[in-house]
């Protein structure tokens, strides 16, 4: 296929000076940068002010696109809408309930964070063509190989010692028959918030195979098996949720229609199985959470796994409980974030990990009906986007791939502890992609019905 003059103007390929910085905060902000180890150590322990660099990115971006009045009112405008009623209340939320300026600036930055890289990610003309999507997910595929042969360097390095995995500022271990054992993570962020990100990126690997030749398609299926095997050595149990999530949604939506794909999901199983084998901690610990089940009481194992107890219960579930049990004492504006996280943490010593329900007790109901419905809205326009797609589009597999990260994503928002910018950078590539795809078939059509 034929790419026209204006195609190659927007290539991410012809990089300029927006390209390249929208590349590098999506980077950035994607993998969490601004919290590793590594960083700090560069930056003497300062670290970068990421919010100073995404106003940076707005003023290039956003804010020409905003004062040219060049936003359309579209479906995806009448979409991004609800978040930007959702955010809204929140502050006013923030406003009501936070004491002091610092309070108040921190949670303000907290909530609108994600939503302008989003609202970059859209008015960003290079994104006008779905190739520049690829290109950026095969520039975060390759990024995310180097950070996991990171992490497996430092566990090499240290031997699983967990003095020595301090000095790289990794500590996290997890307890099994005994023993301690290491979770992989990146040194400076949480095996809870980094695994997650990987979990997308694994499927990213599996799409960029299948649509390869020879070594490309060795290098990406190979990609995809190494952060599968950190993923699963992270012993996280929400990132072990989102693997399934995505994989069953892949095969109950035509991903397996052709032999090359049922080839490509037969290594992605196999893969998982062999890395099980080596490390079946993340399968017991996902089970152990579960247990008071009749179907796994009587599995003895599951007794061996540690997951900490706060009255005979899972920290994270009974935190769940105890959030849930505070929500109607002040649905309509909630808790506010500092108020209700000091009070649990005074009640149980634990704080939720699930964040739609710590947006209902620190916002309300109103702003979580409107975080829901832009969910609802976003994903069911993307998924409809990718039925409608003929078979042998090659936008198609895109789309799904696409779907199916978000389907990971919201299972993870039931698990997460905050409101991570990976996630929405994410819902940026599915929104630009459903956008792109219906602007394209409106053409094809007002083209066919013109000849």
């Amino acid at each position: 296929m034929s790419i026209s003059p204006k195609e190659k103007m927007l290539s991410l390929k012809r990089f300029n000076i927006t390209s390249l910085y929208m590349l590098f905060l999506i980077i950035m902000f994607y993998f969490c940068t601004f919290q590793h180890r590594w960083l700090m150590n560069i930056t003497g322990g300062r670290g970068l002010n990421d919010f100073a660099l995404l106003l940076v990115l707005s003023c290039m971006i956003l804010l020409p696109q905003i004062l040219s009045y060049k936003l359309p009112w579209d479906r995806i405008a009448k979409i991004n809408s609800l978040i930007i009623v959702s955010c809204l209340w929140g502050t006013l939320s923030n406003f009501y309930h936070e004491k002091g300026y610092d309070n108040i600036r921190g949670q303000t930055i907290y909530i609108f964070t994600p939503l302008i890289l989003y609202l970059c990610m859209l008015s960003f003309r290079k994104y006008r063509y779905n190739e520049n999507i690829k290109l950026t997910l095969k520039i975060l595929l390759i990024v995310a190989v180097i950070f996991c042969l990171y992490i497996s360097f430092v566990v090499y390095v240290t031997g699983g010692n967990a003095e020595e995995l301090h000095k790289y500022g990794h500590s996290e271990l997890f307890e099994f028959h005994g023993r301690n054992m290491v979770r992989w993570s990146m040194p400076g962020r949480s095996s809870t918030n980094f695994a997650p990100l990987l979990v997308p990126l694994v499927f990213v690997g599996l799409y960029l195979g299948k649509s390869s030749r020879r070594w490309s398609r060795c290098f990406y299926l190979c990609a995809a098996g190494f952060i599968l095997f950190v993923v699963c050595s992270s012993i996280s149990r929400g990132a072990f949720l989102m693997l399934a999530g995505a994989a069953i949604y892949l095969c109950f939506n035509g991903w397996l229609r052709t032999k090359k794909m049922r080839e490509i999901f037969m290594l992605f199983f196999l893969a998982l199985a062999i890395t099980l084998c080596f490390n079946s901690t993340i399968v017991l610990r996902t089970l152990a959470t579960f247990k008071k089940l009749p179907v796994l009481s009587s599995i003895d194992i599951l007794n061996d796994v540690s997951i900490g107890s706060i009255e005979g219960k899972d920290p994270r579930v009974y935190a769940m409980h105890d959030t849930a049990k505070h929500i109607f004492d002040k649905p309509i504006l909630g808790h506010g974030h500092t108020n209700f996280i000091t009070s649990q943490k005074l009640r149980i010593k634990e704080y939720s990990h699930n964040n739609y329900l710590k947006i209902l007790a620190v916002s309300g109901f109103p702003r979580f009906i409107f975080y829901i419905l832009f969910l609802f809205s976003l994903f069911c326009m993307a998924h409809k986007t990718a039925q409608k797609l003929p078979a042998n589009d090659p936008e198609k597999d895109l789309g799904l791939i696409l779907c199916a990260g978000m389907v990971s994503f919201l299972i993870y928002l039931n698990l997460a502890p905050a409101e991570f910018s990976f996630i929405w950078i994410w819902f940026g590539f599915v929104a630009i992609w459903s956008r792109n795809v219906s602007i394209n078939s409106r053409k094809v059509y007002s083209t066919a019905i013109l000849s």
